[in-house]
This record gives C-alpha cells, structure tokens and sequence, in this order.
C-alpha cells in the first residue's frame, strides 16, 4: 500500500471510528482531520465532502459483506433451489454482524446520499438473485420466464419492508418472523421450500 493509500485508510478508520461512538451527523471535518493526524489540505485532497467518507465506507462494508454471497451464486456445484437458500442464509447471518451498514440510514445523511446507497444494494443483491433464478428456470427447478423481472420484484420488496420493520425488532424472534415470511414469499413464487432458519 503506497503513502497516499495509507493516508486514505487513516482518514476511513479514524472516520468509522467517530461516526460509530459520536454519530455521524456529530462529527466534523475538523474532528476527522484531528484525529487523522492529518492537515485539513491533505484530507480534502483525498475527499471532497464528509459524505464522501461515509460512501466509501459502505462500500468497503458492501465489498466484504456481499462477497460470500456472490461467491455461492458463481457456484458450478450447486443447484439453484441450494444456492438460494445459502445466499439466503449468507445474507441475513452477515446482516445482523453488519448493522452498522443500514445505522447509517438514520445518521442525518441527504436524501441524495440515502438514494446512492440503497442503488449500491440493489445493484449487488439483484444480480445475484438472477443468476441463481436464471439457472433454476433452466435446471427446471423454477417455473419463472423473465428472471431479471422477477430477481429486481424480490430484492426491492424484501429490502423496502426490512427498510421500514428493522427499527422495530427486539428479538431474535422477530428475526425469525421476518425470515420465514421471506420463506413464505419465494417457495410462493419459486415453487421451492427453503426452510430459512438463522
């Protein structure tokens, strides 16, 4: 890693740092440049706005935490109705270790920015429930015609209810809930039982 990656991930750690203990509506440029250890010239160099910190951590977040995911939807060994339901499993076993990823929803970001990121989301979860789709349409496991339809219908309306029910969870048991009406959901439209259970 060359200095000005360095310098980079310096002013990305000191910035997941702050925003987690004080928020990041809460932070400033200046307290981001402080704890840094850095002049303020040399961090507008690397980011033009705090927001910029922020997208650049989600993405990093979204980097790790769809990796295994999409690794299983690349599969060769495994069939569709099994690649979905260890996508599923991937997806929501991660989703309670990265939280952090959807606390930023509320941290006093734009309009602009909460669009951004929810299009970073949806561009990585959609692919990876349409390659799984398309293959059980052809391994005839799935009775589906338009795959990348009915993948985009089912990533925006999971992820839009979880968006509006997830400040509301208490319990391991509201999870489940969720989880196995999102069972529910696909054995309805893929024909396939899934069995999610975290």
């Amino acid at each position: 890693m060359n200095k000005r990656e360095q310098t980079r991930q310096t002013i990305i750690k000191s910035a997941i740092k702050l925003f987690s203990e004080k928020g990041y509506e809460y932070t400033s440029v200046d307290e981001l440049v402080q704890s840094s250890g850095i002049a303020k010239g040399t961090y507008y160099y690397h980011f033009k706005r705090k927001e910029d910190v922020l997208m650049t951590i989600i993405e990093q977040d979204f980097e790790e935490y769809f990796m295994i995911p999409e690794k299983i939807s690349y599969s060769n060994n495994l069939s569709a109705p099994n690649k979905m339901h260890q996508v599923m499993i991937a997806l929501f076993t991660r989703y309670k270790s990265f939280s952090g990823i959807e606390s930023y929803f509320d941290q006093g970001i734009s309009s602009h920015y909460k669009t951004a990121i929810n299009e970073i989301r949806l561009n990585r979860i959609i692919p990876i429930f349409e390659r799984i789709i398309r293959q059980g349409a052809l391994e005839g496991n799935f009775d589906i015609k338009q795959p990348s339809v009915i993948s985009s219908l089912i990533v925006r309306g999971i992820l839009s209810h979880i968006d509006d029910v997830i400040s509301d969870f208490s319990s391991n048991e509201d999870f489940n809930k969720l989880l196995s009406g999102i069972d529910e959901l696909l054995s309805k439209v893929l024909g396939t039982r899934f069995k999610l259970n975290i």
